[in-house]
């Protein structure tokens, strides 16, 4: 289950769930002890609780597969680089934006626009649109 791990420690007597949620940079954490909850499915079910909350709260998508999110002005999940392409024995750069992103768990797409075809300006506004697409695809509404 995404965000939450089993933790059993026998020479701790420490037995339970344990919820990590990130999200915009912060980590929220917090420990489901099988003790306290008096079985280990009762304390999975309260960290399942918790965690879908805790999203709910934070405004994160609830979703198997992984955010990537905003950080500042950057957007994770669009880039620019330098393409290598090798022709023979030279190597050739070309300078793209790319986007990448998670149709499915445990998949990757990746698409590439590149500068000298549409122009630095249309490049970057291509690239950024369909990772807006994509996140409303894969999330239901953007990223923010």
């Amino acid at each position: 289950m995404k965000s939450i791990s089993r933790i059993d420690q026998p020479e701790k007597n420490h037995h339970g769930y344990y919820v990590r949620v990130s999200y915009r940079g912060v980590q929220h954490r917090k420990f489901f002890s099988d003790k306290k909850y008096e079985g280990g499915d009762a304390a999975l079910d309260a960290a399942i609780k918790y965690r879908n909350q805790l999203e709910r709260d934070l405004g994160k998508p609830r979703t198997d597969r992984t955010i990537v999110a905003r950080e500042g002005r950057k957007r994770l999940g669009v880039r620019r680089y330098k393409n290598p392409t090798r022709r023979g024995h030279k190597t050739y750069y070309s300078e793209v934006y790319e986007v990448t992103w998670c149709p499915e768990p445990g998949k990757i797409r990746r698409k590439q626009f590149a500068i000298n075809k549409y122009g630095e300006e249309e490049a970057r506004r291509r690239a950024y649109a369909l990772r807006r697409a994509k996140e409303i695809q894969m999330y239901g509404a953007e990223v923010k």
